[in-house]
């Protein structure tokens, strides 16, 4: 008989599925402790794991640009991302690197982490072209 999704890890909550142990990214405005409304061009990720509660931040300095930002977060084991703005192409690339984009978000960093955890986070579904590189 074939397992659930709940049985092999999952725990379920209001219209998401969230990994029993997970790293959960948000762009990181460092000054304002806010969502970087530019997943592009944000200096760091915050960096929530589930299981623990535990925070840290990761920086992008020396990645080369955002084209290098999906493997820096996927050597991280990010499964889901809290961004503002984010091109499609970006937007696709995530999900081919199995790490759930949850874009057009803003405001405090940690009260968007915590609405994910609850099911309310906004997951855009129409996304535009890239500001900084126009992908």
């Amino acid at each position: 008989m074939a397992k659930r999704p709940y049985e092999e890890g999952f725990s379920i909550v209001p219209s998401a599925f969230i990994f029993i142990h997970m790293i959960i990214a948000a762009t990181y405005n460092t000054d304002t402790q806010e969502i970087d409304q530019s997943f592009g061009q944000t200096k760091f990720f915050k960096l929530y794991d589930s299981t623990t509660g535990e925070t840290r931040l990761l920086s992008t300095e020396g990645t080369g640009g955002h084209a290098n930002l999906i493997p820096l977060l996927a050597k991280n084991d990010v499964k889901v991302l809290i961004a503002g703005g984010m091109g499609e192409r970006a937007k696709n690339l995530l999900v081919q690197a199995g790490i759930l984009p949850y874009a057009g978000n803003s405001g405090s960093a940690d009260q968007a982490y915590e609405d994910y955890l609850e099911g309310k986070l906004i997951m855009k579904t129409t996304f535009s072209r890239c500001s900084c590189c126009g992908e």
